[in-house]
């Protein structure tokens, strides 16, 4: 058994199967755009955090949603490169900080070709399972 205690005003806790910030990065040739999202109970406003670049959106409904935009971003390349950037969420009420999330993502394409099999940033990369 676990005793969560959240403070009033809070994030929500695993909204639609999330750690409570939805993050989902498009790559275009030159940058990422990523989009957060945030579902809370309270609160006035979101400060999102990706790369020291912050963006405040008030809450409204009990949703805040923001873009960030990374230039040039380091890929995620499986286990080549395994980078991933951080994505920093705070819930502030009245002036005050009363919660924090942060979650790890990657940027990276993914695509299937019949002929070349899976492509990872538009390479051809070799898929291992187990049984």
């Amino acid at each position: 058994v676990k005793l969560i205690v959240v403070h009033r005003h809070h994030f929500a806790l695993a909204p639609y199967g999330t750690p409570g910030i939805k993050i989902t990065p498009r790559l275009s040739e030159k940058d990422a755009s990523v989009q957060l999202e945030t579902w809370t109970t309270g609160g006035d406003s979101v400060r999102f955090s990706v790369c020291g670049q912050i963006v405040t959106v008030p809450v409204v409904d009990g949703y805040a949603k923001s873009m960030i935009i990374i230039d040039s971003p380091h890929l995620w390349d499986g286990v080549n490169d395994p980078f991933l950037y951080v994505a920093i969420a705070e819930l502030v009420s009245c002036g005050q900080v009363t919660d924090r999330i942060d979650s790890a993502f990657g940027c990276r394409t993914i695509a299937f070709d019949s002929n070349k099999g899976f492509l990872l940033n538009g390479r051809q990369y070799t898929l291992c399972g187990a049984a």
